[in-house]
């Protein structure tokens, strides 16, 4: 068993791989097995920061590793993240934490949406899909 610096090392060596969503996959079988697989988290979402155009799968293994914790354990990573560098798949799981309109911290993670939009390294697509979908959360 691999520690989780060697996994994202493999992850960094294989970006080029045309079966990159499968290795990542693979990644999160081998996290999984760690003692304290949530210290994965911050990692995965730096990596997905770094990497904003690779192929991860829709949503991907990360996606769905990450939404395995309850909101309170990823959430403000995930927030940290969207600050640093908002990309399609940090907002889009924000978006998806969003959706649920259970959550007491709403107002808050509408309004990190909302700064996404003027932030400096955004692209046009994203900011016009962010946009869009912060329509459904005007009150």
């Amino acid at each position: 068993m691999r520690n989780l610096q060697n996994i994202i090392t493999n992850l960094e060596n294989s970006i080029d791989a045309s079966n990159f969503s499968d290795i990542c996959a693979s990644a999160v079988l081998e996290i999984e097995k760690l003692p304290s697989p949530q210290e994965a988290i911050a990692q995965l979402l730096s990596f997905m920061a770094k990497h904003p155009d690779l192929n991860y799968g829709i949503p991907g293994a990360f996606v769905h590793f990450i939404e395995t914790f309850p909101e309170e354990i990823y959430v403000d990573v995930l927030i940290d993240s969207i600050k640093r560098q908002p990309t399609e798949h940090n907002t889009w799981m924000l978006l998806r934490i969003m959706n649920t309109w259970s959550s007491p911290r709403q107002k808050e993670y509408i309004q990190v949406m909302k700064n996404t939009l003027s932030h400096p390294t955004i692209g046009d697509g994203l900011k016009q899909t962010r946009m869009e979908y912060l329509q459904d959360f005007e009150e």
